[in-house]
C-alpha cells in the first residue's frame, strides 16, 4: 500500500471567496482557519497550525472542503453539514419525507412553482432539513440530485 499524498498548507482565499459567492453565508464560518491542499483536487480546511505535515504520514487534518479542478468545485457532504446550515443561496430546504429521500440518494422533482428553488442557481447546492444541513445536492434545471456518499445512503435515520 502506497503512503498518501501529503498536506500542504496553501492559501485558503480563492476558496472562501468561492464558499461565500455560491452560499452567501451571513458570517465568515472559515474566520482563524487554515487551507491545506492534498494532490491536485482536495482541498480541506481545519482550526490547527500544523507543522512538517510533508513528511507524516497523516489522514485527515480538519474538514475536506472542495474538489477542485474540474468543471465546477464541489464542496463535500461533511463541508456543508459543517459549514452550509447558515447559507442564504443556493440552499434548498425540504421536508421530512424529501429529506429521508434525499437521504436515500432518490431524486427530487421541484416544480416552477415550488418556493423552495427560490435563490437556487445550478450546481451544488446545500440542502437542509429544519434549518440542519444534510449533504451536498446538486440542482440541474427542475430536479434535485443526492450527493450523499453512498456508504451513507439508505441508512436507517430517525428524523
Amino acid at each position: 500500500m502506497s503512503d498518501p499524498q501529503p498536506f500542504l498548507e496553501i492559501d485558503g482565499e480563492p476558496y472562501a471567496a468561492w464558499w461565500h459567492d455560491r452560499f452567501a453565508p451571513p458570517a465568515d464560518p472559515f474566520s482563524g482557519m487554515r487551507f491545506y491542499r492534498r494532490g491536485r483536487a482536495k482541498i480541506w480546511v481545519g482550526t490547527a497550525a500544523i507543522e512538517g505535515l510533508a513528511g507524516v504520514r497523516v489522514d485527515a487534518v480538519g474538514i475536506h472542503l472542495l474538489r477542485v479542478g474540474r468543471r465546477l468545485w464541489k464542496p463535500t457532504s461533511a463541508a456543508i453539514i459543517a459549514f452550509g446550515g447558515d447559507a442564504t443561496r443556493n440552499a434548498i430546504d425540504l421536508d421530512r419525507g424529501d429529506a429521508a429521500s434525499f437521504l436515500r440518494g432518490e431524486p427530487l422533482l421541484l416544480g416552477e412553482d415550488d418556493e423552495r428553488r427560490a435563490g437556487v442557481t445550478a450546481g451544488f447546492v446545500a440542502v437542509r432539513l429544519e434549518g440542519v444541513a444534510l449533504g451536498c445536492g446538486e440542482w440541474r434545471r427542475d430536479t434535485l440530485l443526492s450527493c450523499v456518499p453512498k456508504a451513507r445512503q439508505g441508512l436507517e435515520i430517525d428524523l
